[in-house]
């Protein structure tokens, strides 16, 4: 169910989407020197959410970020001069989602090959630093219980027909195999591009089968 839900790629792509807006608006505001100057990068933007990307940051600033904050923000950033945050904004916004390749499983080397490639057709559509995303979520199912760790999972026993303890990893198959990290590759990237990257996939997909 976690999976289903937290990796789902729509969900994903929403985040990869907001790291980037952020990502942008902290190199708009490193760029000016004046607070007037910033305040204009965004008009209305919170001060709490300037302080935030300036590392003076207050418990009490701290608070006042919260989801409505976040979504003032996003809409300002849909009418901001900045092309960048404001295609960002607006597809975070209207559902415009970037769209992605798997890459989960892939050799690194035809990996790097591939994200290269890439690059040089998102960079038509979009600045190349914003236009072509990775992200690796990874999730353990079933953690095993271990005293050592800082927060240590919590643990089931089960008591078999002879009356021994064991936990519910060695009584199970199913359960053990639970233990196994997985983690996914996947690539994002604009609208516009989807028609050559899908092209492009097929193609890398197909060297790497030989």
């Amino acid at each position: 169910m976690y999976q289903a839900v937290y990796f789902h790629k729509a969900t994903r792509s929403a985040e990869v989407m907001l790291r980037l807006l952020f990502k942008r608006y902290k190199e708009l505001l490193d760029a000016e020197e004046t607070p007037d100057k910033k305040d204009r990068i965004v008009e209305g933007t919170p001060s709490a959410l300037i302080k935030a990307f300036s590392g003076n940051l207050t418990l009490e600033d701290y608070l006042l970020l919260d989801d409505h904050s976040i979504a003032e923000f996003l809409k300002r950033c849909e009418v901001c001069a900045d092309s960048l945050l404001k295609r960002l904004a607006k597809g975070l916004l209207h559902r415009l989602l970037y769209k992605c390749v798997d890459a989960t499983g892939i050799d690194a080397d035809k990996v790097v090959e591939f994200s290269k490639k890439a690059e040089d057709i998102v960079k038509k559509y979009i600045n190349e630093n914003y236009g072509l995303a990775s992200d690796t979520p990874a999730d353990t199912p079933y953690k095993v219980y271990d005293p050592s760790e800082d927060n240590p999972a919590t643990q089931i026993f089960v008591e078999d027909s002879t009356g021994q303890i064991k936990t519910l990893d060695q009584r199970s198959d199913q359960v053990n195999a639970l233990r196994k990290k997985i983690t996914q590759l996947r690539y994002y990237f604009p609208e516009e591009a989807r028609a050559e990257i899908l092209e492009l996939t097929e193609s890398w997909k197909g060297e790497n089968q030989t």
